[in-house]
């Protein structure tokens, strides 16, 4: 269990600083290898159900915030935090059943429902949206890179193939007449992008979360955010669980599910505490970190952002076959 804090001492950095947490030592964020998933406890009455969620290392601020300010508690739940990876590799830890619920994106889960997973969406985290740009695709700044178009015959560094920040940037190149099929598309660690960039591994990198502010700051230039300009109200990042879990703890995750809305309202109306989490848990400059804007954070699942994005992996051929909608998402899951 990651260490709870009152809501005051939260909101306090020089506070939460001085405990010296890291994202190794946090209490509870252990490794998932070898351990059986806790599902829903069957002790005494007023015990707790037990939950095991899978973080990921960009918009993870709500589930922090969920547990040290006492909401999951409140429903009733012991929720044991653990660190995770990239999105495709959340999908592998949920999959193999070594967790309840993991993060990822929208891309890996509808991919791997088309490959006969039995996982679905239960929970919003992020969504695409062209206002308010957290992330975006960065060149040098006296790269002859100004544009969409000059990305021909180029290599673009991503945290992930197949995957949102992939489909974005394949629709802006179609759409700038780019043969996309000359553009080459290398994964790399999402924290090692920005030093990719800088050592000219790679023409041009598309950086996420508080990484890109970082990139920004090293005095890296934007050309444009494809996922949020062409994927509109897609799923950046949400919660998913298996078919199997879902059907025997429903209730649980309905418990989650409202613990994480107490959770993703507290950090909309609280940013500087957004700002500290990504601070201690990404080890990113601080000053960056604080004049970037704040990503926007949702519980709900935007349905035609969704469809949008399905659409778009069927034309890329990202995934082998055709799925709708109601495959991918539960339909308990808060939606708009």
């Amino acid at each position: 269990m990651i260490k709870k804090f009152s809501r005051q001492g939260l909101t306090g950095l020089g506070a939460i600083l001085a405990l010296g947490l890291t994202l190794t030592a946090c209490g509870g964020s252990t490794a998932a290898g070898g351990e059986e998933p806790a599902g829903a406890a069957s002790g005494a009455a007023g015990a707790l159900t037990s939950l095991k969620v899978l973080r990921a290392p960009v918009f993870f601020e709500p589930l922090i915030i969920a547990d040290r300010e006492g909401y999951f508690e409140e429903q009733g739940l012991d929720v044991e935090i653990i660190d995770g990876g990239t999105a495709a590799q959340q999908v592998a830890q949920l999959v193999s059943g070594k967790v309840d619920i993991a993060a990822t994106g929208g891309v890996s889960t509808i991919a791997a429902v088309a490959q006969g997973m039995p996982i679905k969406a239960i929970l919003g985290n992020q969504n695409a949206n062209a206002e308010v740009i957290t992330s975006g695709l960065l060149v040098e700044k006296d790269s002859p890179i100004q544009s969409y178009g000059d990305l021909e015959g180029k290599t673009v560094g991503l945290q992930g193939l197949k995957e949102t920040t992939h489909l974005g940037s394949l629709l802006a190149l179609e759409d700038a007449g780019v043969d996309t099929s000359s553009v080459e598309f290398v994964q790399l660690p999402l924290p090692g992008l920005n030093d990719a960039l800088a050592k000219g591994q790679v023409d041009a990198a598309y950086n996420i979360g508080s990484f890109y502010p970082t990139g920004i700051g090293m005095g890296f230039r934007t050309i444009g955010s494809p996922g949020n300009e062409f994927l509109e109200g897609g799923p950046n990042a949400w919660y998913v669980s298996s078919d199997d879990f879902i059907a025997k703890n429903g209730e649980a995750i309905e418990k989650f599910n409202e613990a994480m809305k107490q959770a993703t309202e507290y950090a909309i109306d609280n940013p500087e505490v957004v700002q500290e989490l990504q601070i201690e848990f990404t080890e990113q400059d601080p000053e960056y970190i604080k004049s970037a804007p704040i990503q926007i954070l949702t519980w709900q699942i935007n349905r035609a952002g969704t469809e949008n994005t399905i659409n778009g992996l069927n034309k890329y051929k990202f995934i082998d076959s055709e799925v709708a909608y109601e495959d991918v998402v539960w339909e308990g899951a808060p939606q708009n």
